[in-house]
This record gives structure tokens, C-alpha cells and sequence, in this order.
């Protein structure tokens, strides 16, 4: 139970850096977030 608490934990972290540096290398194209959340998915 701990170590599942642990993965999830790691797991969100490294979702969150991946989106930073994705909004932050595309950051002249904050405004379309639509198509953005679309590409990813």
C-alpha cells in the first residue's frame, strides 16, 4: 500500500514537470489550450 501511495505520488510528479516544460517550450501559444489538450490526448 505504501509503495502503490509512493508510485502514484512519483507518477503525478513527473506528469506535472512534463506539462511545465511542455507550456513553457510553447509559451507563445498559451492561448490554445484547446488544441493543446487535444495533440495530447
Amino acid at each position: 500500500m505504501e509503495t502503490l501511495l509512493r508510485l502514484v505520488v512519483v507518477v503525478t510528479l513527473l506528469i506535472l514537470m512534463f506539462c511545465f516544460v511542455e507550456v513553457m517550450s510553447h509559451r507563445e501559444r498559451i492561448g490554445s489550450y484547446q488544441s493543446y489538450g487535444h495533440m495530447r490526448l
